[in-house]
């Protein structure tokens, strides 16, 4: 037997969630009360006895809050929806319970304190997703009160830790990767203001060309939302570069798509890589090559500060950088022994006219 039993070694046990486990043993609803025996007695067995303890004696102090702007969480398959998931079990394994709270637009920009602290349900918060500067303000001056932490995302006004990606090293290794098969006119795809990891990303991507002494087009730097982070339709340069660093999956592959409705193929004619690798990158076609950010890892390091922090460990950290890996599939094509006199690519191909320019709505990253 492991020396520490986790929530989902008890699941595992039986066949049922670590969320499940939680709620049996925090007294909550939604166990049947067979189960609930079934949960305890195997808990008991397994030797939980401590943290069941510890639990039952202080159920909202253990609870963290996960706060995730609304915008973030619109699309089915959102990757923040696939973060929070993994966060939960992380907390589940420590013997907390996540509460999920959603920030409207309004409420971000009006600074409204979540109704999860007003009530006392939780002693720590997780931000999962930017949000604006003067709301981190409001959060700092309650830090006395309820600590709390930005994940997947940074900002320098604000009194507050950070577990984040890799996105310059990621940015820096998917264009490098490019650059390495021949390409030299490439393209970025994110409104690089928009948020502190897709800065990052295009910091990476802008860090490789410099390093390999490549050109940067600013026609080729593509916003895809506006100044409020609202998502709007955006045009493709003419002509176009070669190859595409997009800020996320979602985006490279509805770009993936727009091309192939201009009349031109990927990788033949542009090649595409994204990041995040949490979507079916490697079913979709082609085979998408991106940059896997390590979500498990994400979670478990948000998951072990916040809980130090609500423990009384104010030390700040500042930032945790989660690493990630290349991915490489078949969504790039290698130039270097490319004709470009017979396959059009050196000669930067323009937008072939006559062809539905969908308007794109990229998703969030």
């Amino acid at each position: 037997m492991k020396n520490v039993v986790t929530m989902r070694d008890i699941g595992r046990e039986l066949g049922v969630s670590a969320v499940t486990v939680n709620k049996a043993l925090a007294g909550r609803g939604g166990v049947s009360a067979s189960l609930r025996e079934r949960i305890l007695a195997k808990a008991a067995e397994m030797g939980y006895r401590y943290a069941l303890a510890q639990r039952a004696s202080a159920p909202t102090q253990a609870d963290v809050g996960i706060l995730i702007p609304d915008h973030f969480m619109g699309a089915g398959n959102s990757f923040y929806a696939s973060l929070c998931k993994k966060l939960v079990q992380q907390l589940a394994d420590r013997g907390c319970y996540g509460v999920l709270g959603i920030l409207s637009e309004e409420e971000e920009l009006g600074c409204c304190r979540p109704a999860m602290l007003e009530d006392g349900r939780v002693g720590g918060l997780v931000v999962l997703g930017q949000v604006h500067p003067a709301y981190l303000q409001m959060l700092d001056a309650a830090q006395q009160e309820i600590p709390y932490l930005c994940m997947d995302f940074y900002d320098d006004s604000a009194d507050a830790d950070a577990v984040v990606s890799d996105g310059l090293y990621g940015g820096d290794q998917l264009t490098s990767h490019l650059i390495h098969r021949g390409h030299t006119r490439i393209g970025f795809v994110g409104s690089i203001t928009a948020t502190s990891s897709i800065m990052d990303r295009y910091l990476g991507y802008h860090r490789s060309m410099l390093t390999h002494g490549l050109p940067i087009d600013a026609a080729w730097t593509v916003p895809d939302r506006d100044c409020h982070g609202a998502y709007k339709p955006y045009p493709l340069p003419d002509p176009l570069p070669t190859a595409f660093v997009c800020n996320c999956d979602q985006l490279a592959l509805q770009l993936v798509q727009r091309l192939k409705e201009l009349g031109l193929a990927v990788p033949g004619d542009v090649s595409v890589v994204g990041f995040d690798d949490y979507v079916d990158a490697g079913g979709a076609e082609p085979p998408l090559t991106t940059f896997a950010v390590d979500q498990d890892a994400l979670a478990r390091e948000a998951a072990n500060l916040i809980l130090q922090k609500m423990r009384g460990g104010n030390d700040r950290v500042g930032r945790v950088v989660v690493g990630g890996r290349l991915v490489t599939r078949a969504s790039v094509r290698d130039l270097r022994d490319a004709q470009p006199a017979q396959t059009g690519i050196g000669a930067r191909p323009h937008i072939r006219k006559g062809k539905p320019a969908s308007a794109v709505k990229p998703p969030q990253t």
